[in-house]
C-alpha cells in the first residue's frame, strides 16, 4: 500500500469462507485502484465477467485479475529474456 493511502473499505473475511459479495463497477474500481473505463475493458477482453447490471462478483473479479495481471508478467519476463 502507498504511504498516507487507505483502501476505501476492507474486504470482509467472510469471502475467504465461501460468501459471496456482489459489488458495483464504482466499487469493483476502487477496490482494485482502476479506473471504470478500466473495469469495462477487462470484461471486453473477457478477464472479468458481470453478473448483472453494475454488478460483479467481487472475489471472482479478484481472483481473475490477479490471474490476468500474473499471466501478463509472466508472458512479460518470457518475451523479455536476453
Amino acid at each position: 500500500m502507498v504511504a498516507g493511502v487507505k483502501p476505501p473499505f476492507a474486504v470482509p473475511a467472510l469471502l475467504g469462507q465461501g460468501a459471496k459479495m456482489d459489488v458495483t463497477t464504482k466499487e469493483l474500481s476502487d477496490i482494485l485502484s482502476l479506473t471504470q473505463r478500466r473495469i469495462q475493458d477487462l470484461e471486453n477482453e473477457g478477464v472479468i465477467t458481470k453478473i448483472g447490471r453494475n454488478k460483479w462478483d467481487l472475489k471472482e473479479c479478484v481472483q481473475s485479475y490477479i490471474e490476468y495481471k500474473i499471466a501478463k508478467r509472466y508472458e512479460h519476463l518470457r518475451t523479455n529474456r536476453s
